[in-house]
């Protein structure tokens, strides 16, 4: 997993500096990088601003965990998660197993969950929730699929899990998930639909081979993995190049 973080937000205390001589005026911004850097400053009149005598504290900074794989919480992974304000791919997954959307034991791909789960995570430290939105685009999965994507990696999640489970390049295989999800909610939604609704059916402690697992993908979204992979890489370079919001 991982954590967006924001500092605490800081002020001049106008009352101190006031009583120290000091205007506050153009350097004010300059002045104030310096303090929460922990740094004095001089200012003009020669009085010296000390950041525990200067600063005080306003709003805490928002903090957002975003976790892929918890099936088993190590104590690192607490405490990345301690205090923070959203945790958002742990509690879709929640939701869609409580909806019905999936079901427990089941033999639901997990490039489904998994890019469900991260369709609904983009982290935005701009927003005032700390979340961009479902459905927004999801920059550090996009940004991580462009760096290590290869040929053959979207048709290999659509006819087993393994790459989630490897210990080699786990997070390649939920960038993946989260583009080839995107990419097929905007162009085929419909199709999508009806396959999640399809994988819900699938009964708890089933198992599907390998083979049905790329026949039901072909006949949902008129397809082979290969084909869709093709379109998911030049729709996710095209994500790319548009200007961040």
């Amino acid at each position: 997993g991982y954590v967006f973080s924001e500092r605490d937000a800081q002020h001049l205390d106008t009352a101190a500096l006031a009583a120290l001589g000091v205007s506050t005026g153009a350097s004010t911004k300059q002045w104030l990088a310096e303090l929460k850097a922990g740094r004095d400053v001089v200012a003009p009149n020669g009085a010296t601003l000390r950041p525990h005598a200067v600063l005080r504290g306003g709003t805490r900074g928002r903090k957002v965990a975003v976790f892929s794989d918890m099936s088993a919480a190590t104590p690192a992974a607490i405490a990345l998660a301690r205090d923070a304000d959203v945790l958002v791919h742990e509690a879709t997954h929640q939701m869609a197993f409580n909806c019905g959307m999936h079901r427990r034991l089941a033999p639901v791909p997990l490039w489904l969950s998994e890019g469900v789960a991260a369709y609904f995570e983009a982290p935005d430290l701009d927003a005032t929730r700390g979340w961009r939105g479902i459905g927004s685009v999801n920059r550090p999965r996009l940004d991580h699929f462009l760096a290590t994507h290869r040929p053959g990696d979207i048709a290999a999640l659509v006819t087993d899990d393994e790459r989630f489970r490897s210990a080699e390049a786990p997070l390649d295989a939920y960038a993946a998930a989260w583009a080839l999800t995107r990419h097929l909610i905007d162009t085929r939604k419909r199709a999508f639909v009806e396959y999640a609704r399809l994988q819900a059916a699938k009964q708890p402690l089933a198992a599907d081979s390998s083979d049905q697992r790329r026949r039901e993908f072909e006949a949902a979204f008129g397809a082979t993995p290969a084909e869709i992979e093709s379109d998911v890489v030049k729709a996710m370079a095209r994500l790319a190049s548009r200007p961040a919001r």
